[in-house]
């Protein structure tokens, strides 16, 4: 099936390199975890749902070696961070994605704007709030855990 969207008018502003970008720079729920990587709220490039495939993606990555999937999504939820919730939440309440400031963990439909534009920009490091994902994303940033790589 081929897909096309076209963007174009007066409201680009400066240079939407992302629109350009050949791969996404987030892992996510369309792409797997690639290697080396780790949840995006520990310093890592992945955006994926906290699930059984993702926590044995990031495990054989070394990374949350003795979590459990329940554990995974606990982080989420000290965060604040709603799973699923997608650009309606309760009650027809807009949210935000996590990569954007906002408190929602969704992937957007794949080929859409959105999704090109979310998971094919940079977007500022992710600044964790409970004492817990802080202390695992400085655990995770020790030079022997080394940098999640890029492809």
């Amino acid at each position: 099936m081929f897909q096309y969207a076209a963007y174009t008018g007066p409201r680009v502003v400066g240079d939407p390199r992302w629109l350009r970008a050949p791969k996404p720079v987030y892992g996510n729920d369309f792409t797997p975890v690639r290697r080396g990587d780790f949840p995006w709220i520990l310093g890592g490039y992945d955006v994926s749902a906290p699930n059984r495939r993702t926590l044995t993606a990031y495990q054989a990555n070394d990374y949350l070696i003795d979590f459990t999937v329940g554990e995974l999504r606990a982080l989420y939820v000290d965060e604040g961070i709603r799973l699923g919730s997608g650009p309606t939440g309760p009650q027809g309440l807009s949210s935000r994605h996590i990569l954007e400031g906002g408190w929602a963990l969704f992937t957007p439909q794949r080929f859409s704007m959105g999704y090109k534009r979310l998971m094919f920009s940079r977007h500022p490091a992710y600044q964790p709030t409970s004492r817990r994902v802080r202390d695992l994303a400085r655990q995770f940033a020790a030079p022997e855990h080394g940098t999640p790589k890029e492809q």
